[in-house]
């Protein structure tokens, strides 16, 4: 079990290829770029057809709800696979049982025999082959690129879902209007069943994998590894607090944009794009810039970013005001994703990287349903601007803990 300082990372190694001529990233970029278009269709299908079906949000709400539950109970699990067995397999086995359920919905829908329960049974098997997916889609990495390639890497990676997350919804209602619901999700099936053929296709370099220890043996390891480096561990809780302040914000948009502004669909449309536009902007820069230097002096800073924008919504809640703010916030977002997880990357041994992906994906999720029902409970007692200007504040005591975490200024990019 490693002890003693926190891992060095060599920040004198210098890119030596361009990132697009290595075959595997290639393979790993398409596949997350075609699952995640489909999975963007999957949602906006399904949900288009329960609403149809029910006239019912609270139909909605529970698909959704459904979807986000397994990231929660089975990370760790997801985890202790990828490094058990290692992350390739997990990831394809992840794939195809999600091409099974996909394919099964369409199935069912085309036969007019899908129904509300069995859509959010079928719901909850597909989220958990995402709960499968993820930590080994993150521990991969670093076996597909060198070390000094992560920040682009990840920088890409990142991009890409946020351009999809904008892109996909509209596809998705495209899909829907001209070849109807059963199709769209057929449509999803055929996405990871494409994915899955493209990460078979991978060429890795030999990994550790798992030496016969169980899950609870295995998580003891990252826990004991947490205890030895507790500039990690604090770090980890710091992204738990983040989600935590945060999410309130995804609750207040449409009460802003329809009660206060009265924008209708359309500037509520844009209120909610304006983060992923954000967070897709922080990438590219990334991508094509490098990091500006280390987490430990990016991360607080763009948490006082955050805090200056949270404050004036707060204090000056106006449509131009709320579309700047939110573009801050998801540009300050998408800075500390990509440097925080390639500083895990780099730093976490490669052995029990799954396993701390998963407690990573376990922390963050966990706190989604926690702050989306405290602010629901707020909003009957507080002013949503005071809330606003609550997170603001968090935002700036957290910024100043996350200065005080040592051993965060190595940084994540190779010297020029």
């Amino acid at each position: 079990m490693p002890t003693g300082p926190l891992p060095t990372v060599d920040t004198a190694a210098s890119l030596s290829r361009p990132l697009w001529s290595v075959a595997n990233f290639r393979h790993l970029w398409l596949a997350g770029l075609v699952s995640q278009v489909g999975d963007r269709i999957h949602q906006v299908a399904l949900l288009w057809w329960a609403t149809e079906q029910t006239h019912s949000p609270a139909v909605a709400g529970t698909l959704l709800m459904v979807s986000t539950l397994p990231l929660v109970l089975f990370s760790p699990l997801a985890g202790w696979l990828a490094d058990h067995w290692g992350r390739r397999p997990v990831m394809v086995l992840a794939d195809l049982l999600r091409l099974v359920v996909a394919g099964l919905m369409a199935v069912l829908l085309w036969s007019d025999r899908l129904t509300i329960p069995s859509a959010i049974g079928l719901s909850l098997v597909l989220a958990v082959g995402g709960a499968l997916f993820n930590p080994a889609s993150m521990a991969i990495l670093p076996d597909v690129v060198d070390e000094a390639e992560l920040p682009q890497a990840n920088s890409w990676l990142e991009l890409t879902m946020q351009v999809t997350g904008i892109v996909g919804p509209a596809l998705g209602g495209v899909a829907v209007a001209l070849y109807g619901t059963a199709t769209s999700l057929a449509a999803n099936a055929g996405t990871f069943a494409l994915s899955a053929v493209l990460l078979a296709l991978l060429r890795l370099r030999p990994m550790p994998v798992g030496d016969g220890e169980s899950m609870l043996a295995g998580m003891r390891q990252v826990l004991g590894f947490l205890r030895s480096h507790p500039s990690i561990a604090w770090l980890l809780a710091s992204f738990g607090v983040l989600n935590f302040f945060g999410v309130p914000v995804l609750v207040y948009i449409p009460y802003f944009a329809n009660e206060v502004f009265r924008v209708g669909a359309t500037g509520y449309g844009l209120l909610e794009a304006a983060p992923a536009v954000g967070m897709g902007a922080a990438a590219l820069w990334l991508a094509s810039s490098g990091p500006p230097g280390s987490v430990g002096r990016v991360y607080p800073l763009a948490l006082l970013v955050q805090a200056a924008a949270y404050v004036a919504m707060g204090v000056w809640p106006s449509m131009a005001c709320f579309l700047v703010a939110l573009t801050a916030i998801g540009m300050a977002l998408g800075l500390v994703n990509i440097l925080v997880i390639t500083h895990f990357q780099q730093v976490v041994p490669g052995e029990q990287l799954g396993r701390f992906m998963g407690l990573l994906m376990t922390v963050v999720m966990a706190m989604v349903p926690l702050s989306f029902g405290l602010a629901g409970v707020l909003t009957t007692q507080v002013v949503p601007a005071w809330v606003l200007i609550g997170s603001g504040i968090a935002m700036v005591g957290l910024s100043l803990a996350v200065r005080r975490i040592p051993a965060l200024t190595t940084p994540v990019r190779p010297d020029s």
